[in-house]
């Protein structure tokens, strides 16, 4: 059986779903969203601006991105300049000033933006609701993207769901107070913490105050990990796959799903290197090329941004180009389009191996459990396709305790076929001592943790 991999130990906790209904109120994220005259830089974390404004040295107009400009309300303007309403008195706001454009020229919506930033990465889940005042000497539409810092360079959600923060109709000379009801944050890309108010170009003045984000932040379960945060270049996988080289009469993880047959594992003679393979055969005339599929299926269920390996031996019994993989929950419950790519099979053994992020589509329905392959493809000829040494592995920093024992016990298992392999064949009376780890790497010797050893699990503090 082909072995591949590098496999370094790294501890981290094992994790699970969000806990149901269960929140902490985060209150308003927005620090000094009431504009003061005396604001600086410390008052203003919250808040960045991408203006056009004089360079006060040269006097030439550029691009300035940092703490927006603190200026006086400009319907007490007048007032103020008059003395008729003090200055310490005068409402403020902070300020952000468009690009003025040459005759027939154009620009991009985020020419220049006004970003709002939280301390906190929104997940999926919070519940968020948002206020704001907002004008403008001239009237305009804006609308916000959601990104993961006011960098303008951290792009993640082109517009937010419901329509929040979605063309916003800002008046001229007369503030418009937009208002967001609490709703359930469900943007699939974690992380965003900024919003970034794409306000063009066309010599506009924009103006922002009274800001105010409250969060209530859905609570993680005390065992919960944080796949981005994994070092999955040196995490220990584990794999989960039973009987992957079909030494067995039966597995759980090798379902084959036949035109006018019950799921079964389809146990063939003829495998690559080894006695056995697992055969699936398509039908002529197909309605879809998901009509014949076969299921590689785990017990782990695997969330967004975590990884995962597979590998597996493949060959046809007619060359079949661009067979379609998906990602399902259950074998059936089908997630999302792609999987692990599209297989090209032909009539000569091949191996494939590859690791996987997983994307928020492919962990629909509480997570990604299984890879499909499409094998009715074209629809019209019919065709057997081949699987052997198939393995798929979860990081054992994600996997609970039940899971690193199932790994441990299909290692184990694959150790006793073998030394029962080499007793029969050398007609030994005894087998010699051979050492394992539960990845079914071969050791020279004992090593701390769980050795497995002439089948037998041993472990050594």
């Amino acid at each position: 059986m082909k072995k591949f991999f590098t496999l370094i130990a790294c501890a981290l906790v094992a994790g699970s779903a969000f806990a149901q209904d269960e929140y902490t109120d985060l209150g308003d994220q927005i620090t000094n969203g009431v504009i003061k005259r005396t604001s600086t830089a410390a008052d203003l974390v919250n808040f960045v601006s991408a203006e056009w404004i004089a360079n006060a040295e040269t006097g030439e107009i550029e691009k300035v991105q940092g703490t927006p400009r603190v200026v006086v309300d400009p319907l007490q303007a007048e007032a103020v300049e008059a003395g008729s309403i003090g200055y310490r008195s005068a409402n403020y706001c902070v300020a952000a000033q468009t690009r003025v454009l040459e005759e027939g020229a154009s620009a991009d919506p985020w020419d220049s933006r006004f970003y709002i930033t939280l301390p906190i990465d929104l997940k999926a889940g919070d519940k968020v609701k948002f206020s704001m005042k907002v004008m403008a000497k001239e009237a305009a539409t804006i609308s916000a993207q959601g990104h993961g810092d006011a960098s303008g360079d951290k792009y993640m959600v082109y517009r937010m769901q419901n329509n929040f923060l979605n063309n916003i109709s800002v008046s001229a000379d007369d503030w418009t107070t937009i208002t967001v009801d609490e709703f359930d944050w469900a943007d699939a890309d974690d992380g965003v913490n900024t919003f970034a108010f794409d306000l063009s170009a066309g010599g506009n003045e924009f103006y922002f105050d009274d800001i105010k984000c409250e969060v209530k932040q859905k609570k993680l379960p005390d065992d919960y990990v944080d796949m981005t945060k994994i070092d999955w270049e040196n995490a220990t996988w584990l794999n989960l796959v039973w009987n992957g080289n079909c030494a067995a009469e039966e597995s759980s993880s090798l379902v084959c799903r036949e035109s006018g047959k019950a799921d079964y594992f389809n146990r063939v003679e003829g495998g690559n290197g080894t006695k056995y393979g697992v055969a699936v055969t398509t039908v002529d005339n197909a309605a879809e090329d998901w009509t014949t599929q076969f299921f590689i299926t785990t017990s782990h269920v695997f969330q967004k941004n975590e990884h995962f390996k597979v590998a597996f031996d493949y060959r046809a019994d007619i060359d079949a180009s661009g067979i379609a993989t998906q990602a399902h929950n259950a074998p059936g419950t089908y997630n999302h389009y792609i999987g692990i790519g599209n297989i090209n099979f032909t009539t000569e053994w091949q191996h494939f191996e590859s690791e996987v992020t997983v994307s928020s589509d492919m962990a629909k329905n509480g997570g990604m459990q299984s890879i499909a392959f499409n094998l009715n493809n074209p629809k019209d000829v019919i065709n057997t396709f081949y699987f052997d040494n198939v393995e798929m592995y979860v990081a054992e920093e994600v996997a609970s305790a039940e899971e690193k024992q199932e790994a441990a016990d299909i290692i184990a298992a694959k150790v006793e076929d073998t030394v029962v392999t080499a007793i029969n064949t050398a007609k030994a009376a005894k087998a010699a001592k051979t050492i394992y780890n539960v990845a079914g790497q071969q050791l020279k010797s004992l090593q701390k943790g769980l050795n497995i050893v002439n089948g037998e699990k041993v472990y050594v503090k």
